[in-house]
Formats: C-alpha cells, sequence, structure tokens
C-alpha cells in the first residue's frame, strides 16, 4: 500500500475501496449487489495489516452516497476505537498526531445524520492516462510545502515507461522520477545522467509490518501513477520536454498507485529524506544504502 499524506485517501488501498463501490453504483448495480461485490472484491484484506483501511474507506463512502449499513458503520468504529492503521506511522511522531486527527474527524462523520441517498449517473469517460510511453516531463512544485523544503518553483523530471490497467478499466502510467532538483528545465542528456529516485523512503519501517525484514530499493524506482480529477488543476506545472523510448527501466515490480495530483507533497518528501542519502549497487546487484559525508 503506497501513501503520500495522512488523510484518509491518502493512499491507495483506500481510493480503490472508494473508487470500486462508487464505480458500481454508476454501473446501476443496486445497493445491496455493490456491497456484496466489494466485499468480494476487497477480501484479501480482512485479518491483514490494512483491514481497517478497508472499513474506513468503505464506511465513509456510503455515508457519503447515503447507503451507510449499520454493519459496516460499527466495523469502522471499532476500528477506530482501536487506532487501526496507527502502525504505519510509528516512526514519525507528526504523522501519529495527523492520523489520530484523521481518525476522529471520521468518527464524527460517521457519528453524524448519514446524507441523502445520492443517484448516479453515467458519466463521459474521462481521460486517465493523456502521456505516451517515453514522455519526459518537468513537474514544477508550487505548493507552500516546497517552499519549506526550497524547492519551491524548481523543476524534477518524470518519464513514463509503461501502460497497466486497474480492475475498473483506468490505464496507469507507470512513472520513474530521476533524482535532481534544477532551477530550469533541462535536455535529455543532462537527465539521463542523473541516477533515479527511489519512490520509498531510505529507511521505510512500513516495509516491515508486511515481513519484509529486508528489502531491495530496485522494486521501487518507478510507481502506477492515474490523473484524477483533482490533476486537472495542476495540469500547468507539468511541461512537456520530449519522447525518447531509450530510458532507465530498472525493476518493475511495485504495484502501489498514486494520484498526479500528489506529486508535489509526495515527491517533494521523497527527495527531501534522500538528501543526505544515496545507493550504490555491488557486485551482486543488490542495492546498498549510505549516508553522504
Amino acid at each position: 500500500m503506497g501513501f503520500w499524506g495522512t488523510k484518509l485517501y491518502d493512499n491507495d488501498l483506500t481510493c480503490d475501496v472508494r473508487d470500486y463501490y462508487i464505480e458500481l453504483l454508476k454501473e446501476k448495480c443496486n445497493d445491496e449487489e455493490a456491497y456484496n461485490k466489494t466485499i468480494k472484491y476487497f477480501d484479501m484484506m480482512i485479518n491483514s495489516d490494512e483491514e481497517p483501511f478497508f472499513w474506513y474507506a468503505l464506511a465513509e463512502t456510503q455515508w457519503k452516497v447515503g447507503r451507510l449499513i449499520e454493519y459496516i458503520k460499527n466495523n469502522a468504529l471499532a476500528w477506530i476505537e482501536k487506532e487501526g492503521g496507527l502502525d504505519f506511522w510509528e516512526d514519525n511522531i507528526v504523522y501519529v498526531s495527523k492520523w489520530k486527527h484523521t481518525l476522529m474527524k471520521l468518527k464524527s462523520t460517521l457519528l453524524a445524520p448519514i446524507m441523502k441517498k445520492k443517484t448516479f449517473h453515467v458519466l463521459k469517460q474521462f481521460i486517465s492516462n493523456p502521456w505516451s510511453i517515453g514522455d519526459l516531463y518537468a513537474f514544477c512544485f508550487y505548493s507552500e510545502a516546497s517552499k519549506d523544503r526550497g524547492i519551491y518553483n524548481k523543476y524534477i523530471i518524470l518519464q513514463k515507461i509503461g501502460d497497466e490497467y486497474s480492475y475498473n478499466k483506468i490505464k496507469y502510467s507507470r512513472v520513474q522520477i530521476y533524482n535532481k532538483i534544477y532551477d530550469y528545465i533541462p535536455k535529455k542528456q543532462e537527465i539521463y545522467s542523473e541516477k533515479l529516485l527511489p519512490l520509498i523512503g531510505p529507511f521505510d519501517k512500513s516495509r516491515m509490518l508486511f515481513g519484509e525484514k529486508q528489502f531491495n530499493i530496485e522494486n521501487f524506482f518507478n510507481r502506477l501513477l492515474f490523473l484524477d480529477r483533482n490533476s486537472e488543476k495542476i495540469k500547468k506545472y507539468y511541461i512537456y520536454i520530449e519522447n525518447d523510448t531509450n530510458f532507465k527501466n530498472l525493476n518493475i515490480k511495485d504495484q502501489d498507485t498514486a494520484p498526479f495530483s500528489c506529486v508535489d507533497e509526495w515527491v517533494g518528501s521523497l527527495y527531501f529524506d534522500w538528501k543526505n542519502y544515496d545507493y550504490i549497487e555491488n557486485e551482486n546487484g543488490i542495492f546498498q544504502i549510505y549516508k553522504k559525508t
């Protein structure tokens, strides 16, 4: 499961649960069908470390569309009382506090009167993946957080290396990111001289929750991104450079997803995390992390 913040839908699992359930309603499934199909589709989440996120997302979504089932509500509230999901933030006291706030906000929502039942209409097709394989884009950091990190109005380079489809026929762009911040939009030759940015922190404790006592960063050099409706607001910060299919293409194993709209916060934070660290590949093909001197 990939995270890009501590809000309820700042991870790919809760987004998937919400979107899958809503998609079923749009396809004219009745309430019982939509509920049963969602439970069946995500049954692998039950009794896993990610289970609370499933109940949170389904309960909040059902509340918002006026279809909250008492059983779903009670499961979500029970996990809130246990502070379910807190282990994912245990190494960061700031994130722990923010996640607790998210849970209290969700609890308040679920205990409030349910929203009016929403009627769904089939929407016109949304273009979720506008890039071609090989496209190089410069992303311009624009947020207040980027000012704090000293990268405001500077650029980082993304490149699409593949296409993949989700359960609901959304096409994802598999994207890799080059580990350098520029004051200008660079040329291709300059970009390719840089290493790739690992899309996981240098010492990510959350991986230990899945029994991975060790993990190789080469599995995390790219991520599946999708263009959500929030991304429409920030399209102007992506500047096309050129298309080139002769790109670096390391292991493609990571199945975590994220919207293009989260790149400012997520990638900015990762770049900052790696600022004092680097990696090198040894003779056995294993990437070792070390602190810069």
